[in-house]
């Protein structure tokens, strides 16, 4: 079942053939593996949480969560998931859909369920979206953060 709550603010925000209605991510979210490229330039950082480290695009709109800073992400294979981001602006308000949230954990090594030749999703950052692209999220600064499939092989 989809998020009811993703309005018209989000469908241009996010789009691609992994959802299921345009700008519609499911409850759960989406889970991938990707092979991550340099987005330095199209996320600012805000520091850490623990030992964790967390980077807001562009437009405000899409919040990255991971276990490695900004600088070291590019050639990164990571599992990543992308869902709502949900914010209560003033305390007693309702938690509503404001963006997108990428949460990137390194993989040392595919998971049991991949196989060595998996759909690994390559990240990639241009003025549009790639026309082949699985999933293109709009980041701000004239950057669309583009997720194509490939059939890759993982060297050790």
């Amino acid at each position: 079942m989809s998020n009811p709550l993703v309005g018209p603010p989000l469908a241009s925000l996010v789009g691609g053939r992994l959802l299921e209605r345009a700008g519609t991510l499911p409850d759960g979210g989406l889970c991938l593996t990707a092979l991550l490229c340099d987005w330095d330039r199209a996320f600012i950082a805000k520091g850490t949480v623990g030992r964790h480290y967390r980077a807001v695009s562009r437009n405000g709109r899409v919040l990255l969560a991971g276990d490695r800073p900004l600088e070291e992400s590019a050639g990164r294979l990571v599992r990543l998931r992308i869902a709502h981001w949900h914010r209560q602006i003033l305390p007693g308000e309702l938690p509503s859909p404001w963006g997108i949230v990428l949460a990137a954990w390194t993989l040392h090594e595919l998971p049991d369920s991949h196989s060595p030749r998996s759909i690994v999703y390559k990240a990639s950052i241009f003025r549009d979206p790639a026309p082949d692209a699985g999933l293109s999220i709009g980041l701000g600064g004239l950057r669309v953060l583009s997720l194509c499939a490939e059939k890759t092989e993982i060297a050790d």
